[in-house]
């Protein structure tokens, strides 16, 4: 590391923060291939492949519902401030009761480092689920029906709450979603499986912060959170856009807005020196989230 990697380590090792998608590489992998049965989107229906298609990252809460015909819900409209993350964050915090309490609890990013076998590796926690699946399960999205070797295979996580009915939140739109369990868009992919939780939500947040806690693991998810850090200064020296800032707040729960870079200088204290209104409003969302 850099001097200033060197300082950013000491202010970030000992916060409660998570860690960085971008960085995962191949040192990612699961442990060993999973093979199991998937359920297939494959020949559904020609209106369900096109209404797969039409759905997009960019599209608003209402968007989503239009393209579906009515058929997916909004379960919550999510407000500014509320970190809830990215699919996999939402699902699994859910299930351990900790719905947009993640930046304060884990020191993960929160996207596929959960699937990590040298991080968390949270299938650990899981058996697969056969029929019935039961609400509670996770189910998993994949491009295809090849064995699970690699997390990178994995394009959504999402939660059974009835008969071919999944909640989810997809990417950083800002809703969470109740829908029949095709109803995604088709970058998620063809195939999905179930998996059931080994114990209580509880138990799985006790579970997850026991791995995290470990030496190696807490070295790795903490040297992610210090580079993600600095990413969220050079955002906002570079005047990237407050579109681009909520958005990576919202895709990377290890951020703190109130944390120091090294010269001592928060997010918020730069958005003041530089009178940017709407983005000093923005930083004061999340740096109050915890007391939504």
């Amino acid at each position: 590391m850099n001097n200033t990697k060197n300082i950013l380590y000491i202010l970030f090792f000992s916060t409660a923060t998570c860690s960085f998608g971008m960085h995962i590489t191949s040192t990612f992998l699961t442990k060993k291939t999973i093979y199991q049965k998937y359920s297939s989107c494959i020949k559904k229906s020609d209106k369900l492949d096109a209404i797969r298609k039409a759905f997009s990252r960019k599209n608003s809460p209402q968007d989503i519902i239009n393209i579906s015909e009515g058929v997916i819900r909004i379960k919550e409209q999510i407000p500014l401030g509320k970190r809830y993350g990215t699919c996999h964050n939402y699902a699994f915090t859910t299930l351990m009761g900790i719905t947009g309490k993640a930046p304060e609890l884990l020191n993960i990013e929160g996207r596929l480092d959960y699937y990590a076998s040298n991080g968390i590796n949270i299938l650990d926690f899981f058996d697969y689920a056969p029929v019935p699946r039961q609400p509670g399960d996770i189910i998993l999205y994949k491009a295809n029906n090849k064995p699970l070797t690699n997390i990178n295979q994995i394009t959504h996580t999402a939660r059974v709450i009835g008969d071919d009915l999944i909640e989810s939140k997809w990417g950083a739109i800002n809703a969470v979603f109740e829908h029949p369990t095709w109803y995604v868009p088709a970058s998620f992919g063809n195939m999905a499986t179930y998996y059931k939780p080994k114990i209580t939500g509880q138990e799985l947040l006790t579970a997850v912060q026991n791995r995290l806690a470990q030496l190696a693991v807490k070295e790795l998810y903490d040297a992610h959170a210090c580079e993600d850090q600095q990413y969220l200064f050079d955002l906002i020296h570079r005047r990237s856009g407050n579109a681009d800032i909520w958005k990576f707040l919202e895709n990377y729960m290890n951020v703190h807005v109130d944390l120091p870079d090294k010269d001592g200088i928060t997010a918020r204290m730069y958005a003041e020196k530089i009178g940017d209104r709407q983005l000093i409003d923005l930083l004061l969302a999340y740096a109050t989230e915890h007391k939504n």
